[in-house]
C-alpha cells in the first residue's frame, strides 16, 4: 500500500473507529472489575520503520527483567521482519506479520492476527507506535487487560480514543529509546497512579554487538570481489567507506543529495589510495548505486545497492571503516557493530533518533527551523524544496574532514 495512503486510512478511518470504540470501553468499564492481573504475556506493537527495532531492544531485554519469564510477542509489518529475526529478540512464532502488499492482504492479516491474540490471551500491549490510530485499535481488539501507549492529554491535532489502560506522556525532548522504556515501566503503576514517575538514561539503552564469523565475514568479501570484477585489487588490506543514499519509504524527505555523495566518493578514493568506497541501499537505490559509480568513475567504487540482506549488511559493517549515512534504518544496523557512523541530519534530529553506538557523530545544519519533522505534523517538513536546504547545507568538505580523521 502507498505510505500516503496508509495515513489517510489512519486519519478518516481510524479516528471514528476509535471514537466508537472509546464509547464501547467507556460502558464496559461501569461493569469491570479493577482486579489486579499478572502480566504473562505482553504484545509490543511497532510495525513500521526498521531502524526503531534496534532501538525497542533495551526495552525488550527490560521487560524479561521486569516480568521473569514473561512471553513476548511483536507486531510487525513484513518488510520490518528480518531485523527481528537478525536480532533474535522475541521468538520466531511470537512474531505477528501483517502484509502491506495491498489493502486486502493488510486487512485479512489484522483479523488473522486480533484472532490469534484473543486465542492467546494477551496481558499487556505496549504500543510503541507515536500516535496511530491503527495500533491503537489493535491493541484495544486484542483483548489485553493492560494497554499503554502515547497520549495526547493537553496536545491538540493527535486523537485517538479514549482506549489506553495507562497513558503515557509523549516527550519529544528525550531520545525515542528513553520514550518505548517509559511505556514498559508504566505497567509497574497501577492505572491510577499515573502519570510516570521515573528516571530512565541513555545509559539503560545498551544494544548488542553482532560479531561476523569467519565464514560469514568469506562470504561478504568473496561478494565484493564478484561485484568489482577484479579480484585482485581487492583484498583485506582495503580500508572500505560505506556510502548510504537510502531514505526510507516513509520518510523521503531525509535524502542527502545524490551529488554530494559523488563528490564525497572521489575525495575518498583521491586522497587515500588504500580505500575503496561501497555503495549501498535497498533494490529501489540500485540507479543511485549506479549513478555514483558511473560519476566516480573508479574501479574501487563497488555498487551493492539491493544486492545484500541485513545480515550481509551488518557483516560488511564488520569489515568496514566508516560509514556516511542520512538518518536511516541503516545506521541503527550499524550501531550493532564497531563501525564508525557519520550520520546526517536535515529535518529530524539526533536528539530523538540518535543510533545507539559511541561510535557515531551526527551532522545537522543548525537552521533555526531544525527539527521541522515531528510525530506533531505527521513527519512532514515545512518546506517544499524536493532536497531540503537544512540537508544542502551539510556539505561534503564537512562530511570528508570528519571521514578524513577515520582513515
Amino acid at each position: 500500500m502507498n505510505v500516503d495512503f496508509m495515513i489517510i486510512l489512519d486519519r478518516f478511518v481510524g479516528v471514528p473507529i476509535c471514537w466508537f470504540l472509546s464509547q464501547v470501553y467507556k460502558i464496559e468499564r461501569i461493569f469491570q472489575k479493577n482486579k489486579e492481573i499478572p502480566i504473562k504475556k505482553i504484545l509490543f506493537l511497532k510495525p513500521s520503520e526498521m531502524g526503531t527495532s534496534v532501538m525497542v531492544y533495551p526495552t525488550i531485554k527490560r521487560a524479561n527483567e521486569i516480568f521473569p519469564g514473561v512471553e513476548v510477542y511483536f507486531l510487525v509489518f513484513e518488510e520490518n521482519l528480518e531485523i527481528l529475526k537478525v536480532l533474535d529478540m522475541v521468538k520466531e512464532e511470537n512474531i505477528l506479520v501483517v502484509r502491506t502488499s495491498s489493502f486486502f492482504l493488510f486487512i485479512k492479516d489484522v483479523i488473522a492476527t486480533l484472532l490469534r491474540l484473543r486465542r492467546e490471551r494477551i496481558d499487556a500491549t505496549i504500543d510503541l507506535e507515536f500516535f496511530a490510530r491503527a495500533t491503537n485499535i489493535i491493541s484495544y481488539l486484542s483483548g489485553a487487560r493492560k494497554r499503554v501507549g502515547f497520549y495526547r492529554f493537553n496536545m491538540q491535532g493527535l486523537y485517538r480514543g479514549d482506549l489506553l489502560t495507562h497513558k503515557v506522556n509523549y516527550n519529544y525532548n528525550v531520545h525515542t529509546g528513553i520514550a518505548f522504556m517509559s511505556l514498559l515501566h508504566a505497567l509497574e503503576y497501577k492505572a491510577e497512579d499515573m502519570p510516570l514517575r521515573k528516571g530512565i538514561s541513555m545509559e539503560d539503552l545498551k544494544v548488542p554487538k553482532i560479531e561476523s564469523d569467519a565464514e560469514s565475514i568469506t562470504r561478504i568479501w568473496n561478494k565484493l570481489k564478484k561485484e568489482h570484477g577484479s579480484i585482485d585489487s581487492i583484498d583485506f588490506l582495503k580500508k572500505i567507506v560505506i556510502l548510504n543514499p537510502n531514505t526510507s519509504q516513509l520518510i523521503p524527505f531525509r535524502k542527502w543529495p545524490l551529488e554530494y555523495y559523488c563528490s564525497l566518493a572521489k575525495k575518498v578514493l583521491s586522497e587515500h589510495e588504500d580505500s575503496c568506497v561501497v555503495i549501498t541501499g535497498i533494490k529501489k537505490d540500485i540507479p543511485d548505486g549506479l549513478a555514483i559509480c558511473q560519476a566516480v568513475n573508479d574501479q574501487r567504487c563497488i555498487n551493492l545497492a539491493g544486492k545484500t540482506s541485513i545480515k550481509e549488511l551488518i557483516d560488511l559493517f564488520n569489515i568496514s571503516k566508516v560509514f556516511v549515512s542520512v538518518d536511516s534504518g541503516s545506521v541503527h544496523f550499524a550501531a550493532l557493530t564497531d563501525i564508525n557512523i557519520i550520520c546526517i541530519f536535515g529535518p529530524d534530529t539526533p536528539i530523538l533518533f540518535s543510533p545507539l553506538s559511541k561510535n557515531c557523530l551526527c551532522l545537522t545544519s543548525g537552521y533555526v527551523c531544525n527539527p521541522c519533522m515531528s510525530v506533531f505534523n505527521e513527519r512532514k517538513p515545512m518546506c517544499r524544496d524536493k532536497i531540503k536546504p537544512c540537508l544542502k547545507s551539510i556539505s561534503v568538505d564537512r562530511v570528508y574532514g570528519e571521514v578524513g580523521k577515520l582513515l
